[in-house]
């Protein structure tokens, strides 16, 4: 009935750091506690994953972040859970859960993909997170726990040429794969994962015209209402790159670097809309105008030459024909 794209933190291992509650004044013990997570070792370990990967890692911590949670779900039904439990549960958990809740719906009912950035962190979360959510009846199969390759903040140059187009890639993959439980919605759950990757994902699901939900873990505990629907934002970008495949091409002319070095960017565009509106007979000042601040919204400088910017590598990677299926 429902698919749930969920990001992923590393709120899931946050929590077993901490011997006392944080946000308790009276230093309630925290039964998530696990000390090995702040040792240097496990740091060590996870420094380690960009080249070994899973290897890695010991599979004891997996095994003992997995029963931490276990205990504290301790097989009760999550909507009789206190506000303590609620706020001790990984955010990505709360989330689905208040999701679940919204649409009225059987655990059972829901989809929910994970998607974990390319960290150990992420990692071990993600597994957490599936394994929490199976107990409680949401079934998550291993396949849609998903890594994405080169997604990760400490190289932002992987991230935007290798992280940034995989993670739209599976994007479009789940969007475009029929479920097993013929879903009637898709939505996104932006609480977990990189904040600061929060305006992609906008763009994303804006251009899919899909939803996106946020819980604040403070308020998680209180009920459904800390549950909050973020609607897509209406869009045109869509429009005029799927109409005008020449835009397009512009756009791969400045990625190229193709501008001649005496040639003026603001003039090249204007060169070129004129040459592409020609054709479509609806050359005017206002249209050209408009088109070209439209393109330079996807350009920015660097070392005194044009180049397209994340946003603009982000709507190539949406539009470009080896992504099929945009609906």
């Amino acid at each position: 009935m429902i698919t749930i794209i969920c990001t992923v933190g590393t709120s899931a291992l946050d929590k077993l750091k901490h011997q006392h509650i944080p946000w308790e004044y009276s230093k309630t013990l925290n039964p998530l506690w696990y000390a090995k997570l702040n040792e240097e070792k496990f740091k060590l370990d996870c420094s380690k994953y960009a080249r070994k990967g899973v290897d890695a890692l010991d599979e004891k911590y997996l095994e003992n972040i997995k029963e931490k949670y276990a205990q504290l779900h301790n097989n009760e039904d999550y909507l009789k859970w206190d506000k303590i439990k609620w706020r001790l549960m990984p955010a990505e958990v709360g989330s689905v859960l208040r999701i679940i809740q919204n649409f009225k719906i059987d655990p059972v009912e829901a989809e929910v993909v994970l998607l974990q950035s390319d960290t150990a962190e992420a990692y071990l979360s993600a597994k957490a997170i599936q394994s929490i959510l199976s107990n409680i009846g949401v079934k998550i199969p291993d396949e849609k726990v998903v890594s994405i390759e080169g997604f990760q903040m400490e190289n932002q140059t992987r991230f935007k040429e290798e992280g940034l187009y995989n993670f739209v890639k599976n994007v479009q993959i789940i969007l475009n794969t029929k479920s097993e439980k013929n879903e009637t919605l898709q939505l996104f759950n932006i609480t977990g994962g990189y904040k600061n990757f929060i305006p992609l994902v906008t763009h994303i699901s804006s251009f899919h015209r899909k939803d996106m939900y946020y819980v604040f873990e403070e308020a998680v505990g209180s009920g459904v209402d800390s549950l909050l629907r973020i609607p897509r934002i209406p869009t045109m970008n869509r429009i005029p790159l799927t109409r005008y495949q020449n835009i397009i091409d512009l756009l791969e002319e400045i990625k190229r670097d193709e501008i001649p070095p005496e040639t003026m960017l603001e003039d090249f565009i204007i060169q070129n809309l004129y040459k592409i509106f020609k054709e479509t007979k609806e050359s005017n000042e206002t249209v050209i105008k408009h088109f070209k601040e439209f393109i330079l919204d996807f350009v920015e400088l660097k070392d005194g030459r044009p180049i397209i910017n994340m946003i603009g590598d982000l709507y190539l990677y949406l539009m470009k024909n080896k992504i099929k299926g945009v609906r």
